[in-house]
């Protein structure tokens, strides 16, 4: 974190130096305070990222060579250093982390309720599969209950058909022997 932020200083810093020496030694000074949307010319790009790049070209061979112990790194700190920070040396932290910790009884009556035993992760996949597993199970029965329901339907039509061509096979044969 501090090598970035000092990396972005460094970069900053180039950038206003830069601008500086732009703003001093031409004569467009004039035309940028007065228009900040005026571009510089292509050299003077050129020139700030050629810089840009030679600075962090330097940074990276110093960070290359330097040693561990010498190059920036983030230093965490432990909860009660923070608060130490924040809260002076003279309040004890103990009395703090405690009151933080303390549910009050306005806290106690808002949140909810929570079980006394968890369960653990493996044994709720294990709940929530066989759980998958019976709904499925039904939804393949159901499924099968409906097709043979579909298929006596459909049967049940056809005798309904060649009960009713019977009888008028029936009823042809009956009346061509009246004739």
């Amino acid at each position: 974190m501090i090598n970035k932020v000092s990396l972005l200083l460094s970069h900053l810093l180039s950038y206003i130096f830069t601008h500086i020496y732009f703003l001093t030694f031409t004569s467009v000074a004039d035309s940028i305070f007065t228009n900040p949307f005026i571009l510089p010319g292509d050299d003077q790009i050129f020139r700030i990222r050629e810089e840009e790049k030679r600075k962090k070209q330097e940074a990276h061979n110093q960070s290359k060579t330097a040693s561990v112990w010498e190059k920036n790194k983030v230093t965490a700190k432990s909860r009660t250093a923070r608060l130490k920070d924040l809260l002076g040396d003279n309040v004890k932290i103990g009395n703090v982390l405690e009151a933080v910790k303390a549910p009050s009884e306005e806290m106690k009556a808002v949140a909810p309720v929570r079980r006394g035993e968890k369960e653990n992760m493996t044994e709720y996949i294990a709940k929530k599969r066989e759980m998958f597993l019976v709904q499925m199970s039904l939804d393949t029965k159901r499924e099968e209950i409906r097709k043979l329901e579909e298929k006596a339907q459909l049967k049940e039509e056809a005798l309904q058909r060649s009960e009713q061509m019977l009888e008028e096979v029936h009823t042809f044969l009956t009346y061509s022997h009246m004739i």
